[in-house]
């Protein structure tokens, strides 16, 4: 004789809760790791668009900074570093030397060559002018047209002469030439410098124009010279 043995109902109905309450946390679960994935992607997604942004900032602070024929200074991103010099320098009581360079015969060279050869004529100028320069706080920026500049931090009048000399110099033995008359169809360059101790109560324009005084004295006095 056998008997059966009652399960309470009670009991069903608390295992059919466990196991719907299982299930929900396992869903749940599963939900939440698709949302931390997806978190993390997001992330790492805006990272990187975050660098590609900072990216092209920085290729469009080049771009606008930078002369496009030369790859040097503009003319305002010069203004600006002789804006900061010039403050700096007032602060510390130390010299400040600055260079106005004029390509001597660019017009000849570019109707005997054309505009593309003077281009790179000029490009070629830039290279040798940045070339010369040994420090990293020395400059050299496109003032525009055929004029270039360069400034000299902490450079005293016998110093900032040295490096217009070997400016010049460089300049000539590139024998850029556009005739055969050694001395007269060649490019040389014509350079103005001048020297100061910065004053907080005076700006940079009196430099300029003290450096473009003596560059309009080099090219009176016969051009390819350096005049102080």
């Amino acid at each position: 004789m056998s008997s059966a043995v009652a399960v309470p109902g009670g009991w069903i109905a608390a295992l059919v809760v466990f196991v719907i309450l299982g299930a929900v946390i396992l869903l749940m679960a599963g939900r939440q790791r698709k949302l931390a994935a997806r978190e993390r992607t997001v992330q790492v997604l805006l990272e990187e668009r975050s660098q590609q942004l900072e990216k092209a900032n920085r290729a469009l602070r080049e771009l606008t900074a930078g002369d496009p024929l030369t790859g040097i200074a503009n003319h305002r991103t010069f203004q600006e570093d002789l804006r900061k010099q010039w403050r700096r320098t007032a602060r510390s009581r130390l010299p400040l030397t600055l260079l106005m360079i004029d390509v001597d015969g660019l017009r000849h060279f570019n109707e005997s060559k054309g505009h593309q050869a003077g281009d790179e004529c000029l490009r070629q100028v830039a290279d040798v002018l940045r070339q010369q320069l040994q420090r990293p706080g020395d400059a050299v920026g496109r003032y525009g047209g055929d004029e270039f500049v360069v400034l000299l931090a902490e450079t005293d009048a016998s110093g900032g002469l040295a490096v217009a000399e070997r400016m010049r110099r460089a300049v000539e033995d590139l024998e850029l030439r556009w005739g055969s008359d050694a001395e007269k169809e060649r490019i040389t360059v014509s350079v103005g410098a001048a020297t100061t101790i910065p004053s907080p109560q005076e700006n940079a324009t009196s430099l300029v124009a003290a450096a473009d005084r003596a560059l309009a004295v080099a090219k009176r006095n016969g051009r390819n010279r350096v005049e102080m």
